[in-house]
């Protein structure tokens, strides 16, 4: 029922932050853009992760906020609060790395 679609929503989302964290990891550590998957994205990949280090932190933030979803979803805990914790640690890290 409506749980069960709730769940895919959540999960479809986690799984789609976390395919943009890759591309972030990916460029920074392999220096190469990915084709655009929306508009104006490139500039943003080159923006966030636009060396080395800032692909590890890229790849180690996707690491630690795929396990926190996978531990908050385990306990129950509310979605939409591991989303916006989500996405606040990924301003927050944005906020570091941005040129």
């Amino acid at each position: 029922g409506a749980k069960r679609g709730a769940e895919a929503q959540f999960d479809m989302i986690v799984s789609l932050i976390n395919l943009f964290l890759s591309r972030l990891a990916r460029a920074g550590t392999l220096k190469l853009l990915p084709p655009e998957a929306a508009r104006s994205e490139a500039a943003l990949i080159e923006r966030l992760s636009p060396n080395l280090p800032a692909g590890r932190v890229w790849a180690d933030l996707a690491q630690s906020l795929g396990n926190r979803a996978r531990r908050g979803r385990a306990v129950n805990l509310d979605p939409a609060a591991l989303l916006m914790d989500m996405v606040l640690k990924i301003d927050e890290v944005a906020g570091t790395l941005a040129r």
